[in-house]
């Protein structure tokens, strides 16, 4: 499988997982999934895990008990950030698809 398939393949399964799950609650079983999600990207494409991370330390605010209460703009910006981010690790798919891999 291509390296931008398999990224594209990870940024879908979070993708699904956020939209599984879409109230601001805790979560700590989502948050360790999306870990185990992110763990391969850093083999695959350096950028492509840093916003993987950023997208997991976004969602340990949005799947907390209370931090998500005193994100700025609230809990529907720190989902939108989320997903976002998500399109971010699609386009480094996008990029390396177009450039062979």
């Amino acid at each position: 499988m291509k390296t931008s398939e398999q990224i594209r393949r990870i940024a879908d399964e979070m993708e699904s997982e956020l939209k599984a799950h879409e109230m601001p609650d805790a979560n700590p079983q989502l948050i360790g999934r999306l870990r185990f999600l992110r763990s391969p990207l850093g083999a695959l494409d350096t950028y492509a895990s840093e916003k993987a991370g950023d997208l997991t330390a976004k969602a340990e605010i949005f799947y907390s008990a209370r931090k998500h209460w005193d994100y700025p703009g609230g809990t529907a910006l720190l989902r939108a950030q989320m997903f976002a981010l998500l399109d971010r690790i699609r386009g480094v798919a996008d990029t390396r698809e177009r450039n062979g891999g």
